[in-house]
């Protein structure tokens, strides 16, 4: 999506600037109804009456930001609170209170995420002169004027305006926090796929390598054995060049899946690379480890795709090696990976062990 000042929104800004205008939109609303009320009642008539316009430009301001136009809606807001804020302080002078409301177009500019930090600065600079002009007008040409109403309005408007920079101030500490939470989200997605492959959803060979380093450093606290075991898939290229890279794709996933259905939850198997799939077995003799592995080797080798019917047949060599973490884990699968080769110059379809 592409805001109406030429900038990409995320879809955080768009909840954000959504959160602030709405809410800024109905916190007017109530407020220039107590007011319209109250000049109602004191007989203020020009403010009454421009009370009556302002009710209805935030009411537009309130469709603008339910139909998207966010800037808009703010732009129209901006005009209209400066605008009034001058109004009442002409009408009813300084002492009225109305001038907090100018002051909070400050931090109101500043926290509209729709426009870069420098764009905002530059308005937010630009409220900040009309303030202080109004602030001299207040004091040095309008006229002074006291009284129990004025007084009602000066605290009646502080508090006002105390609501309304205590809602920015709410709003902007949920934006920041929306925005860690977002960020922490995003980095856990990229960890997770940084660290899964994408076509078979299995660990890949980074994952793999970090648990195969934990796995020897408890080994050594705690003395045990492992097995590491290489599995690769038989005539692959065969799969591949008869039948198409989708039905390739397809065994490997059909194979990831079987291997993992088969191990149990303290295992990993991942893809090592191309059609080659790691399998680690914690706390697992050879032997031990052997007769897993064949259970893995018949279960692949009943696999039949089942959209192509029989014309599919998958199988596996699977090299397996045993290590109780004393040597490096590098020489471990070099052993492993030596074991597959020997199954495989021996005829494919089956488990080797050093």
């Amino acid at each position: 999506m592409v805001s109406t000042d030429g900038r990409h929104d995320t879809g955080f800004n768009l909840q954000h600037s959504e959160r602030v205008i709405r809410s800024l939109s109905s916190i007017a609303l109530v407020g220039h109804g107590i007011i319209l009320i109250a000049a109602f009642s004191l007989k203020i008539l020009p403010l009454f009456y421009f009370n009556i316009v302002s009710c209805l430009i935030f009411v537009l301001a309130r469709i603008m930001s339910v139909r998207g136009r966010f800037v808009f809606a703010f732009y129209i807001g901006l005009i209209e609170v400066s605008a009034h804020a001058w109004f009442a302080t002409a009408v009813l002078g300084y002492s009225s209170g109305f001038h907090i409301y100018a002051l909070a177009l400050v931090p109101m500019a500043m926290t509209f995420d729709r426009y870069s930090i420098r764009i905002r600065t530059f308005i937010a600079g630009l409220c900040i002169v009309n303030y202080v002009v109004l602030a001299y007008a207040g004091h040095s040409v309008f006229q002074k004027i006291d009284g129990v109403s004025i007084q009602l309005f000066r605290y009646g408007n502080l508090l006002a305006g105390a609501v309304v920079l205590g809602a920015l101030s709410y709003y902007f500490a949920r934006a920041v926090q929306d925005a860690q939470n977002d960020l922490i989200g995003q980095n856990i997605v990229l960890e997770s796929i940084s660290r899964t492959d994408e076509l078979t959803q299995l660990p890949n060979r980074r994952y793999v390598l970090e648990r195969l380093a934990q796995e020897v450093c408890r080994m050594k606290r705690t003395p045990a054995e492992m097995c590491i075991c290489i599995a690769d898939i038989d005539h692959f290229k065969n799969i591949n060049d008869s039948f198409g890279h989708d039905v390739g794709d397809e065994v490997l996933q059909e194979v990831a899946s079987t291997v993992s259905g088969i191990l149990r939850k303290q295992d990993v198997v991942a893809r090592w690379g191309g059609e080659e799939f790691l399998v680690m077995l914690p706390e697992t003799s050879l032997s031990g480890g052997a007769v897993a592995m064949e259970k893995v080797r018949a279960a692949v080798e009943s696999l039949r795709l089942r959209k192509y019917g029989d014309r599919v047949f998958v199988t596996i060599t699977i090299g397996v090696a045993v290590t109780d973490g004393k040597v490096p884990i590098e020489s471990s699968i070099v052993q492993a990976d030596a074991a597959l080769y020997r199954g495989k110059d021996s005829g494919r379809n089956q488990v080797v062990y050093q």
